[in-house]
């Protein structure tokens, strides 16, 4: 079972991971990319900000 820590780090890399593969596919012009983008980085800065 996972500590607290171990969850918060995890939850960093996926927030992080999704949004460098949402810029990566903005790069490539898949379609859907630039809202998906959106919704990533909204949802690092709202983690950032609240920690939830």
């Amino acid at each position: 079972m996972a500590i607290k820590a171990q969850r918060n780090r995890a939850r960093l890399h996926i927030l992080r991971d999704n949004v460098h593969r949402a810029r990566r596919d903005v790069k490539l012009r898949h379609p859907g990319a630039a809202e998906r983008l959106k919704a990533h980085l909204a949802a690092r800065l709202a983690y950032a900000e609240t920690g939830k």
